[in-house]
């Protein structure tokens, strides 16, 4: 053995013997942490005073120390952050090769680690009270979606198990509700005298299970949600402006099909609507200064849309702004402090008073975050200007085919349009 290994040897054990001292300690506190962490979450809340004094204290005393144990911090942010986005890709990986192992690790694991599920789950309903409300309400509809028939039957054996225990149970709610049931029926009663005095059928009720119903909302929304062209529109105002007459002459109703199934412009519509109109109906006619009205109003419409679509993202904008201003506070608090730290080093020197390093922060990034506000919220306001654009030329004279339209046989002063 040589010199040099002689040497090195009892330092090497002195390290080793120095590492697992450091490690021991550090379970240590772990320990303490884990078995005393609501007692130091209400200390911390009851000397948050004190706590930021200290921290204050320390960085004023020892820039430089503060300046590193900062770089030190972010670094380690950084490689938990790489090390964690790098399993999550190789795990998304290895799931999405065989899933069907993935369930079977994940079954086995919550099977031979009951405690460890429980509190990972207590630990995220704590970090995530609204997602996991949400997460939980949208897996028990998916297990009533996917065992509707057989929860239907047991609570049909239910409810056929409470009948046979209190067979008056329905005659006794009628006889403690029985003025309202009254009321009820009265009301039921108006609605069906209403309806016949209208010539329009009564009111039927179908009866449809949930999972229908969310079905039937769903394409509701979706087809109210589409939107709708230039041509679409004008046959809704055009039945609009027609609401005195309930049924439609049957060319009138063909034409509307083929407008809608052949993409027709909207004044091939209304000319032929006006040529193949029913003579001895009693509808009034509907002109093309009618028609121009109705084009207005489905301008009128789309603007005052825009106008609250607007407003909404202005609010937005502005809600946002606390975001904004965390997002910047956290991406430049390290060189702002700098900044702010030799500025008032400065200060010191001319025989001013030191920055308060806080309040001097947050003014800057104030300072900073305005001008980001004032973008997002140009940016929407020259958005809105373009759509608005948009509309009054799609509305126009010259680019609508429809709005020009003149019936035959009208002078040219009958048809006023848009502009």
């Amino acid at each position: 053995m040589s010199a040099a290994d002689e040497h090195t040897e009892p330092q090497r054990a002195q390290d080793a013997a120095s590492s697992a001292a450091r490690r021991a300690e550090s379970g240590k506190r772990k320990q303490y942490r884990e078995a005393n962490r609501e007692r130091i979450a209400a200390w911390r809340d009851a000397n948050k005073e004190r706590i930021a004094r200290e921290r204050k204290a320390a960085r004023l005393a020892d820039p430089e120390g503060t300046r590193a144990a900062e770089r030190a911090q972010r670094e380690r942010k950084r490689t938990r952050d790489a090390q964690r986005l790098k399993h999550n890709t190789y795990t998304r990986h290895v799931r999405n090769r065989d899933p069907e192992a993935a369930r079977e690790r994940s079954r086995r694991f919550r099977q031979e680690n009951p405690d460890k599920v429980r509190e990972y789950q207590r630990r995220y309903k704590e970090r995530h009270p609204e997602r996991a409300r949400q997460s939980q309400a949208a897996a028990a509809q998916r297990y009533r979606d996917a065992n509707a028939e057989a929860i239907r039957e047991r609570q049909r054996l239910i409810a056929a198990e409470h009948r046979r225990e209190r067979p008056d149970a329905y005659r006794e709610w009628y006889e403690r509700n029985l003025e309202a049931q009254r009321a009820r029926g009265r009301q039921a009663s108006r609605l069906r005298s209403r309806l016949k005095k209208a010539g329009l059928p009564p009111r039927t009720v179908r009866r449809v299970y949930a999972s229908d119903r969310r079905t039937n909302e769903a394409a509701a929304d979706e087809y109210f949600a589409r939107e709708r062209s230039v041509e679409e529109l004008a046959v809704i105002s055009t039945e609009y402006e027609r609401r005195s007459a309930l049924d439609l002459p049957r060319e009138v109703r063909a034409l509307r099909v083929q407008l809608l199934d052949g993409k027709l412009p909207a004044a091939v519509y209304l000319q032929r609507s006006v040529d193949s109109r029913d003579p001895e109906s009693d509808a009034v006619e509907f002109t093309t200064k009618q028609y121009a009205t109705a084009l207005r109003r489905m301008r009128d419409r789309e603007l005052e849309q825009l106008r609250k679509v607007h407003e909404q993202r202005v609010e937005n904008v502005r809600a946002s702004r606390p975001q904004i201003f965390e997002h910047h506070f956290y991406r430049r608090r390290a060189e702002m402090r700098d900044e702010i730290m030799m500025d008032s080093a400065a200060r010191v020197q001319r025989g001013l008073e030191p920055y308060d390093l806080d309040a001097e922060m947050r003014r800057r990034v104030e300072e900073e975050v305005i001008p980001i506000v004032n973008a997002k919220l140009a940016a929407a306001k020259e958005a809105a200007l373009g759509r608005v654009d948009e509309i009054l030329a799609r509305y126009g004279r010259d680019v609508d085919p429809a709005a020009p339209f003149q019936p035959p046989g009208s002078p040219p002063s009958s048809g006023p349009g848009l502009n």
